[in-house]
């Protein structure tokens, strides 16, 4: 599969695919970070999820036809390892014993993404946006207790669906709670575990 694949680097905002047309590859997010992004006519922003350094994208449209309605954009500077889905596909058929280790994978990300709709559907502002923070904490390589998250109030905003003002009040109070730290596009968790216990916390009351 290594011979196959190609690195390519990317500047800020960059259409990696557009929305609407077959994918035939596998993006491995390397450095930098991938937002899955639906620009409307009107100028509306909506953006369905970001992909951290270590996350890899594009197997659904490996295993049926169907074509994303989003187009995959860089977010900062963006280094991608390219893989074939042709070469996956000879690889999986090869070695049939890592059909699991993908599909377990997949169904991971998937019943995250599950949860992730359900308990944003009725989740006050600031319990979404902990669930956000940790959701991308569960999806980055070598995830530790203190993480960084390369991610700005507006992306926060799209990703939420409020507003860049709602989205500050809600950091503010957290960063005065000593539970996160953001600066220049980026969130610092400096204890992810005390996130999660406040978290849970609110789920259980």
């Amino acid at each position: 599969m290594a011979q196959s694949a190609w690195i390519k680097r990317y500047p800020n905002d960059t259409e990696v695919h557009p929305a609407g047309t077959p994918v035939r590859e596998l993006w491995m997010v390397m450095e930098g970070a991938l937002e899955l992004r639906r620009d409307a006519y009107t100028g509306a922003r909506s953006v369905l999820s970001f992909s951290q350094p270590g996350e890899i994208l594009g197997f659904n449209s490996q295993f049926s036809d169907a074509v994303p309605t989003y187009n995959v954009m860089t977010y900062g500077f963006t280094k991608l390892l390219h893989i074939p889905g042709s070469t996956m596909r000879d690889v999986l058929r090869e070695q049939p014993e890592l059909v699991w280790t993908v599909a377990s994978y997949y169904f991971t990300r998937l019943q995250l993404r599950t949860d992730y709709i359900a308990l944003h559907a009725t989740a006050p502002l600031k319990e979404r946006i902990i669930l956000q923070l940790l959701q991308m904490a569960r999806q980055t390589a070598n995830m530790t207790d203190e993480i960084h998250l390369r991610l700005s109030q507006e992306s926060l905003a799209f990703l939420l669906g409020t507003s860049r003002q709602s989205i500050n009040r809600e950091l503010k109070t957290l960063k005065d709670l000593g539970l996160i730290d953001y600066k220049g596009g980026k969130i610092h968790v400096p204890s992810l575990s005390t996130l999660m216990s406040l978290h849970d916390l609110s789920m259980k009351n």
